[in-house]
């Protein structure tokens, strides 16, 4: 009998108009682990507004670096938070990229650790027991230590202001673009698209759009064009879109 591997929740965004008509402690991007029955597994968590307006998440999944063959995957999850608590509950809605028939989608349950780290468990899920998610920019418990493949955490600048993204590499050619708020800026909706990737081995990196899997009303697509600054950090300019500048990636 194949195994069946066990996933969760995650989210991306990009660039124009859409207000969301809810904001709340948790929005933005959280970036850390997992573990089901494929072993570790990379999450990065967008929390926000949804496509309705209305309080939502994606989780995107990837490799761990200690688990290189998990492949990448990601949906859409309803959530219900308590501010006042710091508790938060994602109930799964629809998947954006499903690696194979072998991963389901799973409720999770969380609660803030201090302001910058949620943890929780994973329900129903046989297989699957807890996960630590670190808000972006305060670490993430991860540590890749060659190529350009993993999880890249900052922010960039277009016309709704300064947004939180976090761009998953995956073989060093394709990848995923995961927009979500950044703090001061709430109105920022949260979602997710596909990209290509291509290096010069020069430390040049150029980061095109492809297609949308969750998009925000009004929003259009952006790229990026940059440098590798060592191992673990690259900047360069917004692309794709007038109105935007620049953006800032680490892992």
């Amino acid at each position: 009998m194949a195994k069946t591997f066990l996933a969760i929740i995650g989210l991306a965004l990009t660039s124009l108009l859409a207000t969301p008509t809810w904001a709340g402690p948790l929005d933005g991007l959280w970036v850390g682990e997992y573990v089901c029955r494929q072993g570790k597994t990379a999450l990065a968590l967008t929390i926000g507004a949804g496509p309705s307006g209305k309080p939502g998440a994606i989780f995107q999944f990837s490799a761990h670096p200690k688990n290189p063959k998990v492949p990448a995957g990601s949906f859409f999850a309803d959530a219900k938070i308590d501010a006042k608590a710091g508790s938060i509950v994602l109930k799964p809605y629809k998947w954006l990229d499903q690696p194979d028939r072998r991963y389901k989608m799973v409720a999770l349950e969380g609660k803030l650790s201090g302001k910058n780290v949620l943890r929780g468990k994973l329900l129903k899920a046989p297989g699957c027991t807890t996960f630590t998610v670190y808000r972006s920019g305060k670490g993430s418990g991860l540590r890749w230590s060659t190529g350009i493949d993993g999880i890249w955490t900052g922010h960039y600048t277009c016309a709704q202001g300064k947004t939180a993204l976090a761009v998953t590499i995956i073989g060093g050619k394709k990848g995923v673009f995961q927009f979500a708020p950044y703090r001061g800026n709430s109105k920022t909706p949260i979602g997710l698209y596909a990209t290509r990737i291509k290096t010069d081995g020069k430390g040049a990196i150029k980061i095109d759009p492809a297609a949308w899997k969750l998009r925000p009303p009004g929003y259009r697509k952006v790229g990026l064009e940059g440098k590798l600054k060592g191992k673990n950090r690259m900047t360069g300019k917004v692309t794709w879109l007038d109105g935007c500048t620049s953006f800032q990636l680490s892992r």
